[in-house]
């Protein structure tokens, strides 16, 4: 794609009037539950993808939206564990039926765990948007950052 633009949800996008330059890019992303309904003026139109964390797994505005997910990470940041220990197979296929059937799309693992890596050493994780632009960064040649 040549021009992508990630929407956000911060507040402070509100009255500033970007919908039509958002709705002018080749691919538009947006983060976990972000409304457009009644804010087209501000945060565009349409979407092509949203990247959503665990809390709003599966969460659409319209039906025809496509989202994408982290699928398992066995990363333990900060008493955090996303995949227990134990049976992780029995575990990723509970998880790979659960994204199924909210029809969400997988992010590799391998791909999710390269943008955590940066982050190890800190002892954090990336947020949602940033996990989101890890994807956007390799499929455009030009991101535009809108509501972080």
């Amino acid at each position: 794609f040549e021009n992508c633009a990630l929407v956000g949800n911060s507040p402070m996008i509100l009255g500033q009037g970007w919908g039509p330059e958002i709705d002018a890019n080749d691919l538009v992303a947006r983060c976990n539950n972000a409304p457009l309904k009644r804010y087209e003026r501000d945060v565009g139109s349409w979407t092509s993808f949203r990247y959503q964390n665990e809390r709003y797994s599966g969460f659409r505005e319209k039906h025809t939206d496509s989202v994408i997910g982290r699928f398992c990470s066995t990363v333990n940041v900060k008493g955090m564990v996303f995949c227990p220990p134990g049976n992780k197979t029995a575990y990723e296929a509970i998880e790979l039926a659960y994204m199924l059937k909210k029809k969400m799309h997988p992010l590799n693992p391998y791909f999710d765990a390269w943008i955590e890596r940066p982050f190890r050493a800190q002892q954090t994780m990336p947020s949602t948007g940033m996990r989101a632009l890890g994807v956007l960064l390799h499929v455009c040649k030009h991101v535009m950052l809108y509501g972080f």
